[in-house]
């Protein structure tokens, strides 16, 4: 099997606790066997977030001297996810999330522009994060909507 290929399942598989979650959430079914899912997701965003942080601070580490912007962004990305699992509102930290994502698919457009990403990978960074964001923002909306019912 082609890298390329193999690469694409296991980025798909790795959304799936991200699809799962919302789909729990959004047919109100916040808890699964005594599981938190909100908080699930926020410890599972933090994890996704630093593996790909990880693979900024490789490029920083191995490109050129110019890439050393690398190392400060993704540990400043890093710190944030963590800091992110601790903010009370799980609907916050979603948007945090999204917003991470965000901001690393718009570094690896960068890093694609500069020759440091094969194109077929900043392809299937888009898509997938498209995916995570989406899922994450509606997890958030849902999150406030059943929080502001409660009240």
């Amino acid at each position: 099997m082609k890298k390329s290929a193999t690469a694409g399942i296991l980025t798909y598989a790795g959304a799936t606790p991200f699809v799962a979650a919302a789909a729990l959430l959004i047919t109100g079914r916040p808890q699964v066997l005594q599981y938190d899912i909100p908080l699930v997701l926020q410890v599972y965003s933090a994890l996704i977030v630093s593996f790909l942080a990880g693979m900024h601070w490789h490029i920083g580490m191995t490109e050129s001297e110019g890439q050393h912007n690398l190392l400060w962004i993704s540990n400043a990305v890093v710190l944030t996810a963590w800091v992110t699992v601790f903010v009370p509102s799980a609907a916050t930290a979603c948007l945090i999330f999204a917003l991470l994502f965000g901001g690393l698919v718009l570094m690896d457009r960068s890093l694609f522009h500069r020759g440091l990403l094969p194109p077929w990978f900043y392809r299937l960074r888009v898509h997938i994060s498209g995916i995570v964001i989406v899922t994450l923002t509606a997890t958030a909306a849902v999150l406030w909507f059943a929080d502001s019912r409660i009240r």
